[in-house]
């Protein structure tokens, strides 16, 4: 369950009734649902995450989408949809993420914004860097699904954010969360990648507290994983920076996450299990993380059946057992060193590291 502080408490009885409702609604089932089946001994996805189109003007640093790709539009189709939809639900999911290109973009917007609309008992995350928000009829349709958090990417201030997404990338993102927001009225958060060229700035209160003013209401925080960059972050640095966040979480009226942490709320972290999931990208592979193995495709092969595999479930199980520092394959963490560093730094600056 999560941890909030008083402040936190306080701002969430801001939100409007039936956003407020439908997350409480899916805390609480969240918490007595389990996606694994039993009787079968599968080990299934707790989570979908699907990049419905390539699309995106943008040209970021180290995007997962290829350039060539973001130009065109390559998309999943509504089929495609349907049938993500209806195996999440067989298999007793209620979470599903919308990745991009860019997932309100003119292409995009309306297989997304019909996809969740037609889907009421579903909730969907949404990661956008707020492309295609500025249109009134676009953020008007979004701003009716109750189903539906919306995940701002940014990784920092104007200069640092811009330097990484491009030019005006920061302001039209903070457009797109103020507008959605509406003084805090709906669920929003800010995801980050922690680098070598924005950790300081991107892990500090004024950041947090400048998003909160936003609208933002939490926070996920993960390292950059490519490996041999100049980008990547050091052991130190990603556990100085998990300290900073845990001192913030003490008083901002947000809750803060990290991918390898969890919640970050007091003197305490745990080594979290990696968020369950598997990715479909937009020409329909599926893979147990973005870019590595693929597993099959769902225009060729249905989902439900690459799932109960035995190459898939092999991975998947090994993958998603208790965190073990020594257990490295291509789809686990890029680099387990970084992490096992970071626990010897973190206990030994008086954190208690929960395995």
């Amino acid at each position: 369950m999560l941890r909030y502080n008083s402040q936190t408490l306080r701002r969430f009885a801001r939100l409007d009734p039936k956003v407020l409702a439908y997350n409480v609604f899916y805390e609480l089932h969240s918490g007595v649902i389990t996606p694994t089946s039993k009787k079968s001994g599968l080990m299934l996805p707790n989570s979908i995450y699907v990049e419905t189109s390539s699309s995106c003007k943008k040209s970021c640093r180290d995007c997962y989408v290829p350039l060539e790709d973001r130009k065109q539009h390559i998309s999943l189709s509504g089929k495609n949809l349907k049938g993500i939809t209806d195996v999440a639900r067989a298999i007793r999911m209620n979470y599903l993420t919308i990745l991009g290109g860019a997932p309100f973009a003119e292409s995009t917007a309306k297989i997304n914004l019909e996809w969740m609309g037609s889907n009421p008992g579903m909730r969907f995350a949404v990661c956008t860097g707020g492309e295609g928000l500025e249109k009134p009829d676009v953020m008007g349709k979004l701003k009716s699904l109750y189903n539906a958090t919306i995940v701002f990417s940014l990784d920092g201030f104007a200069k640092a954010n811009d330097r990484i997404r491009g030019n005006g990338s920061f302001a039209e993102t903070i457009a797109a969360l103020r507008e959605y927001s509406q003084g805090g009225r709906r669920l929003s958060g800010v995801i980050a990648t922690l680098r070598k060229d924005n950790i300081e700035e991107v892990a500090s209160q004024d950041f947090l507290q400048a998003m909160c003013s936003n609208g933002c209401y939490y926070f996920t925080f993960g390292p950059y994983y490519t490996q041999n960059s100049d980008y990547s972050i050091t052991p130190k640095e990603y556990a100085d920076a998990i300290l900073r966040l845990m001192e913030a979480a003490r008083s901002l009226p947000a809750v803060i996450f990290s991918n390898h942490f969890g919640q970050l709320f007091g003197k305490e972290a745990k080594i979290a299990n990696r968020i369950q999931a598997i990715n479909i990208d937009y020409r329909g592979n599926v893979y147990t993380a973005r870019r590595g193995k693929i597993f099959g495709n769902i225009n060729e092969q249905p989902l439900l059946e690459i799932l109960n595999s035995r190459a898939f479930q092999g991975l998947f199980a090994s993958k998603h057992r208790e965190y073990d520092f020594e257990a490295v394959s291509e789809t686990d963490l890029r680099y387990p060193l970084l992490l096992k560093e970071t626990v010897r730094i973190l206990e030994s600056s008086g954190v208690s590291i929960l395995r």
